[in-house]
């Protein structure tokens, strides 16, 4: 049945491994309605597998995932997630236009949306640059884009989507200055309007307004960025 808005998500000594490789380890955080979340983690640290936790994709082998103060059940994840946009690191593009990459729709809906992705992931720069636009045409499996291109267009697709929360997959990875600029400034504004953005990283970007969470710390420290961290437990 469909869920109604996600008003907040949280993880309860989260753990998951592989084997004997432990991936991530009591890893407990809250997030809400209007709030900004930074996961920081090393590389190879099992980012990726969070995100697939907190989409229910996996089952927590530790702790648990509490959506609106709920149990995540593996049978009822499905539900949550037309309220949930997800920026992956792999993308599945079609043979048709960047815009329609983006958009997923025949015709934008959102014209003034797509704009601000474009402008945000540095999408609308780089196809400038190229005397190129969002008309341009993506060959089977992205062959005519740079490993960059195809992560910006995952991430615009993800920004562009209407949703309650957005889980991004390190979305500063493949940005140029300015675009991190642009891109924090539409996050922010996300956050305003009332949304949940959580966001993994190797790299993290100083956000202002963010919760700060050590979670190698027995107590949450707030201060002002957020930040928790993954740690690769026994790698």
């Amino acid at each position: 049945a469909p869920v109604g808005r996600i008003h907040s998500i949280e993880a309860d000594a989260l753990g998951f491994s592989y084997g004997r490789r432990h991936l991530f380890s009591g890893l407990t955080f809250r997030a809400g309605t209007g709030e900004l979340l930074v996961l920081e983690s090393p590389s190879g640290s099992g980012k990726t597998t969070l995100l697939q936790v907190l989409l229910g994709l996996l089952p927590a082998q530790e702790g648990s995932v509490r959506i609106n103060g709920r149990p995540l059940e593996p049978g009822e994840a499905a539900a949550y997630w037309p309220r949930i946009s997800y920026s992956r690191q792999q993308v599945f593009l079609i043979h048709d236009s960047i815009e329609r990459n983006i958009t997923l729709e025949e015709q934008p809906s959102k014209p003034l949306r797509l704009a601000q992705v474009l402008e945000a992931t540095g999408l609308g720069r780089m196809l400038s640059a190229e005397g190129a636009g969002a008309g341009k045409i993506v060959r089977e499996n992205g062959g005519n884009l740079s490993g960059g291109q195809q992560q910006r267009i995952a991430l615009a697709r993800a920004l562009y989507r209407e949703a309650d929360l957005y889980l991004l997959d390190e979305p500063f990875s493949e940005l140029d200055r300015a675009s991190v600029a642009d891109l924090q400034e539409l996050l922010q504004a996300e956050v305003a309007a009332g949304k949940i953005v959580l966001l993994v990283t190797h790299q993290p970007e100083t956000i202002p307004g963010a919760r700060r969470i050590h979670l190698h710390e027995s107590t949450p420290q707030h201060t002002g960025t957020a930040y928790a961290r993954l740690r690769s437990v026994g790698s």
